[in-house]
């Protein structure tokens, strides 16, 4: 998952459809990887990524 379009640095947080939290980064800056996903079982996710007030929220679809 790349995460781009940041000006600063972010914070990103990736939750079960639930609303449990199973993954966090901080210091995200402008098109950034983030590999480490390989601990997240199939499904649908939501990450949620924090830059100063701004908050931009989208889904993740885990194969």
């Amino acid at each position: 998952m790349v995460i781009s379009g940041i000006k600063g640095n972010a914070r990103a947080s990736i939750s079960d459809v639930s609303g449990r939290t199973v993954s966090e980064y901080y210091n995200i800056s402008n098109n950034q990887t983030i590999s480490d996903l390989d601990h997240l079982k199939a499904g649908i996710y939501l990450v949620k990524i924090t830059e100063g007030n701004n908050q931009f929220n989208s889904k993740l679809l885990k194969k």
